[in-house]
């Protein structure tokens, strides 16, 4: 069954409080896409603040919470006890572009069935239906929250933008003092701030999980939802799946690690991969817990915020141990438009061969 519970059908459209309703969730295949013109569920008054909706796989519950783990053991404890069954949280955040055409069957294929365990998605989106970038060449792309359901995740939660824009104002104001890293006047760093705060309330839902069911995730998975997977998830992330990720640990993909150094130049290589990551639970809240940390390192560094130089800084003064992929392991990011990314697209025409020991 599916809770949907909503706040209030956001300012922009004018409408007062909704409510909350149940529904049976359709099954994981295209085929089952609701449509546009299937009438509402019957509701009633919901109050969750900032919270547009929650709809939740399985049984009953509320949103996520709000806060953030502190991440800053020097000795990680294990994700969960010897001898406990072993499952996997896979945490999707961002917009669903093309999610149930072509992300989520390449997901499906290239990561979920190469995970040895049970695997429970949590995802977080934002209720839009289009979206404009020109950064991106996006003018009024369609969007369809929706398309989520695809996933048939556990919890998903669906937010308000423009709420969440406000909740995080001062943050944008502190962080824009120190400049813009990709001079389109503050639309990257405003998305950054959007997408540090999709990840963080992916993770909370998972901790809302394990409360309520008394159960630990071995690992967790964190993923944009707009991309679309090359290669298979390596054998050695499988592996470490399997025999049990060191505690502390994480893997990133070993492509796009562009770096903002000292001249204010983004250079190509070292930074950190922010796009995907697969780790030990606790290592992988640091991974998702990035605000106010993002803040903070603007203001001590004394510089631009760049997304790929702070994780790898983040990861580092956490104590997060980030192992790099040996294999090949590439994605490309889906526009509004349909079309893949432009710098992504060489990647697609690349033989890399796994690096040698």
């Amino acid at each position: 069954r599916v809770i949907i519970t909503r706040e209030g059908d956001w300012a922009q459209r004018g409408i007062g409080r909704e409510e909350t309703g149940t529904r049976r969730m359709p099954p994981a295949s295209a085929s089952c896409m609701p449509s546009s013109s299937r009438p509402a569920p019957a509701r009633k008054p919901g109050a969750v603040t900032g919270v547009l909706s929650i709809w939740r796989g399985r049984d009953r519950g509320n949103g996520g919470s709000l806060q953030a783990q502190a991440m800053t053991p020097l000795r990680w404890p294990l994700s969960s006890p010897p001898g406990t069954e072993k499952r996997c949280a896979l945490l999707l955040y961002g917009l669903p572009k093309y999610f149930s055409e072509r992300s989520f069957p390449s997901l499906h294929k290239r990561i979920l069935e190469r995970i040895p365990y049970p695997v429970d998605i949590f995802i977080h989106t934002y209720d839009l239906r289009e979206t404009s970038n020109s950064r991106n060449g996006e003018v009024a792309c369609r969007l369809d929250p929706d398309e989520v359901r695809i996933a048939n995740p556990l919890r998903v939660e669906m937010q308000s933008q423009d709420a969440v824009d406000n909740e995080h104002q001062s943050y944008f104001n502190e962080m824009k003092r120190h400049g813009d890293a990709w001079f389109n006047h503050f639309v990257s760093l405003r998305n950054v701030l959007r997408q540090y705060n999709s990840i963080k309330r992916a993770y909370a839902l998972m901790e809302q999980e394990q409360r309520e069911k008394g159960i630990q995730y071995t690992a967790v998975c964190c993923s944009r939802m707009d991309v679309l997977y090359l290669d298979d998830l390596p054998d050695e992330c499988v592996s470490a799946l399997r025999d049990g990720i060191q505690p502390g640990t994480v893997f990133v993909p070993r492509f796009h690690e562009w770096e903002l150094r000292g001249d204010n130049l983004i250079y190509p290589t070292g930074g950190m991969n922010d796009r995907f990551a697969i780790g030990c639970r606790h290592a992988m809240g640091a991974y998702a817990n990035r605000m106010p940390a993002c803040v903070e390192y603007c203001r001590s560094q004394h510089r631009m915020f760049h997304t790929e130089t702070f994780l790898k800084a983040h990861l580092k003064q956490t104590a997060v141990t980030v192992r790099k992929m040996r294999a090949p392991f590439r994605f490309q990011r889906i526009r509004g438009t349909g079309q893949v990314h432009d710098i992504d697209s060489e990647l697609q025409e690349k033989n890399e061969q796994p690096l040698k020991k």
